[in-house]
This record gives C-alpha cells, structure tokens and sequence, in this order.
C-alpha cells in the first residue's frame, strides 16, 4: 500500500518506496494535487497532512470482485452440470436392460468346450424369449388389473357400509322423532284426561247419590218380587192328565209321578 502525505510548507520528499511527501506546484490557486507512483490525488491547500486514498485498494477491491464473479459462474455451471448428469444417469437406470443367455435347449450329455448354433436354434431361442416375455407382460398386466380390481371392490364396500351407517343413522332419528311425537301425543292426552275428571268431579258425587237410591228402590222391588213368586211357587198345578189314542184317561204308577 502506498501512503501520500500533503504538507504544503514542505518540498517534495520520498521517504521510502511506500511514503512520499509532496509539495504543490506554485500556479496552484484553489485545489493542489499530490502526484504518486499510482494515482493522482486532489486536495485543499494549507490541510494538516492525512493518508490518501490508495489505488491499490482499488485494485483489491476489483480482483476480489472479480475473484467472486468467476465462483460464482464456476458455480452455476457446475450446478448445470450436476443436473444434467442426474438426468443422464436417471434415463440410464430406466432403460438399463440387463442382457439375458438366450434358452438354446442345451444337450444334457454336453461336458464343456466350444458350441456352434445354427440360425434355426438362434430363432427358435429368440422366439422362446419374446413368448416368455410376452407371457410375463401379460401376468404383470393381470397382476395390476387384479390390484384394480381388488381396490375397486374395496372402495365399493366402503361406499355400500357408509351407505349402510347413514341409513341407519337416519332410521334412527326418525324412530328417535317418532317416539318423541308419542310421548307427547300421550303427555298431551293424560293432560287432557285429567282436565276432564277435574271437571266431573263435582258431577260423580251428585251421581252416587241419585244411583244410591235408584239401586235401593231396585233391590226393594227384587225382594217383594221374590216373596210373591215364593207363594206361587207352594200350590203348583196338578198336572194335566194323559190320554190315550182312543181319548181314555191314563194312569201313571207312581214311581213315574
């Protein structure tokens, strides 16, 4: 870093590579200036002697920006590159095929060494593997219609039980309103039952009375009715006698009277 003081009553001096001492030219009327090995720096005449701005601090500032520029492109081109190849090895890994030995129906009695295909054994085998292919495509599809299936079953039942507790829920409050509406109804009919015999209370008794004597007059009557069929009853008639088909009178023995 180098430092420029401004004295204005003393001549040019350099005290060492880094410090100088200036004096302004004469013709300099309002401002002087202090020449460096780096910048040129403008001050006030007659000021007490202060550090100058130093260019290379500018400069540090510039390389630091610099410095942090070029990170931070360094960084976004990285992180574009770390994307991509998370991108390549993701369609890798999707259709990544693991190559499979063709079924050529080896002979048992086989005990090693060099064997020729012919290209019928190679077609037949290539026809095997794309049936065997084709077959487990067809269970993996079944497989997954089964899975459909079974979770659309489930979610049927789900549905029906639901149907069924709401069902429920509202037969019950309607029994709930029912009985309600019955206990009222039969509040409402004691409450009126009571008012009625509140009212003939004073009418029973005048009843009793007048049903009183009318039973009197009825049972006197009973008892004189009674007493006169009693004498009726002491002289029964004589039985009318008993002819025969010529008009002859009949007598019965007497175990038969």
């Amino acid at each position: 870093m180098v430092v420029v003081l401004a004295l204005s009553r003393l001549p040019s001096l350099r005290l060492n590579d880094n410090v100088f001492i200036v004096r302004p030219p004469s013709n300099t009327s309002q401002h002087m200036y202090f020449q460096s090995p780096e910048s040129l720096v403008y001050a006030k005449p007659n000021t007490e002697p202060q550090a100058c701005y130093c260019r290379g601090l500018r400069y540090e500032a510039r390389k630091l920006r610099s410095s942090v520029h070029h990170l931070s492109v360094q960084y976004e081109l990285l992180k574009h590159e770390n994307e991509g190849l998370k991108e390549a090895l993701q369609h890798k890994k999707k259709h990544r095929k693991k190559g499979k030995a063709l079924d050529l129906q080896q002979r048992q009695e086989y005990h090693g060494g060099s064997v020729f295909w012919s290209p019928r054994k190679l077609r037949e085998a290539r026809a095997r593997e794309a049936v065997r292919e084709r077959d487990e495509t067809e269970e993996k599809l079944q497989k997954a219609r089964s899975k459909k299936q079974r979770e659309e079953a489930r979610l049927q039942r789900q549905d029906e039980l639901e149907e069924r507790r709401v069902e429920r829920q509202r037969l019950k409050e309607m029994r709930e309103l029912e009985r309600a509406e019955k206990a009222a109804e039969r509040a409402r009919q004691k409450e009126e039952r009571d008012a009625a015999k509140a009212i003939q209370l004073p009418q029973k008794g005048k009843r009793r009375a007048s049903a009183a004597t009318s039973s009197n007059n009825k049972r006197q009557k009973r008892v004189e009715a009674a007493r006169a069929g009693a004498q009726v009853q002491e002289e029964p008639p004589a039985p009318p006698s008993k002819l025969t088909s010529r008009g002859r009178n009949v007598n019965l023995p007497s175990k038969y009277r």
